[in-house]
């Protein structure tokens, strides 16, 4: 794997993104095995994310956004891409709380029956991140999806403001992770144990 990964550091960059076979070769396995692991200097990392890959493999890009030991300044970069970065950067305990609060919002793309694609996952990420900022859970504690509802109930974060609101969700699985949740005000927690 070292000897792949060394290869692809001193292969010009264009080489590393012109060749359509080469994205599926052991090389670039490698390369992206050896990005989801906590090892690469944070230089190495920006290379990845820089401009010398930008139109290459996205699983390389991928790997650098969603690994923790990621510089922040690489995440901002990162999580104005593509919706496939955001999901990575969302979910990355490093990003900053500036960056969250806008992913807060993020709608995703469209697929061709106009169902959002990346929407969802993004916010739910967001709202479990530990660094999501408090604003940006009680905005994200009115969210359509259960699934971003059910995340944001599981953030020992969230106001209790915002808890208090989830106490009376519909979704049986909400209102679980409201009353196991230590943010959540007592007589809330109360009322939940008897639902």
């Amino acid at each position: 794997m070292w000897r792949s990964v060394a290869w692809w550091l001193e292969t010009p960059a264009p080489l590393q993104t012109s060749s359509r076979a080469f994205r599926g070769t052991r090389i670039s396995m490698s390369v992206t095995k050896w990005l989801e692991t906590p090892e690469p200097p944070p230089d190495i990392l920006s290379r990845f994310a820089g401009e010398e890959v930008k139109d290459g493999d996205i699983t390389i890009q991928s790997c650098v956004a969603g690994n923790p030991s990621t510089p922040p300044d690489i995440l901002v970069r990162l999580s104005g891409e593509k919706s496939w970065y955001s999901v990575e950067v969302a979910g990355n305990p490093n990003t900053p709380p500036d960056v969250l609060a806008r992913l807060a919002r993020f709608k995703g793309e469209k697929n061709r029956h106009g169902e959002d694609r990346y929407g969802e996952e993004v916010r739910s990420l967001v709202a479990l991140n530990p660094n999501t900022p408090p604003d940006a859970l009680t905005r994200l504690s009115g969210d359509g999806d259960h699934h971003v509802r059910y995340q944001v109930a599981r953030n020992p974060n969230t106001p209790p403001d915002a808890l208090t609101s989830l106490s009376l969700d519909g979704d049986k699985d909400v209102l679980y992770e409201v009353a196991r949740n230590p943010s959540t005000p007592l007589l809330n927690r109360l009322r939940l144990k008897y639902l």
